[in-house]
């Protein structure tokens, strides 16, 4: 079952964060799809997370990819391709941002 959440908030609440939290929390076998927006994903954050939870970094990063999406245009895309990804990459459970 492929189901989607959208969160709307306002800025500076901690949508990002919880992103970045999300992409640390996931089991081992999953992996997440990161839509970067506003240049907001940040490898040194996600890094300083999981060591606070003891938690394995460098495979945390290996399970995210991050696609750039700077204009309307790129986020329709990123968003279409990674649908289609969920179905083809049994592993993928999150698409974020």
């Amino acid at each position: 079952m492929n189901s989607q959440i959208i969160i709307f908030l306002a800025s500076k609440v901690g949508k990002t964060h919880l992103c970045h939290l999300l992409c640390i929390v996931l089991p081992p076998h999953y992996k997440a799809i990161y839509i970067d927006t506003q240049d907001g994903f940040s490898s040194k954050k996600i890094k300083t997370m999981a060591e606070a939870r003891d938690l394995d970094y460098g495979r945390i990063l290996e399970k995210i990819k991050v696609a750039k999406a700077d204009t309307t245009t790129k986020l329709e895309y990123s968003i279409k391709l990674a649908q289609s990804k969920i179905g083809l990459e049994p592993g993928i459970r999150a698409i974020l941002k």
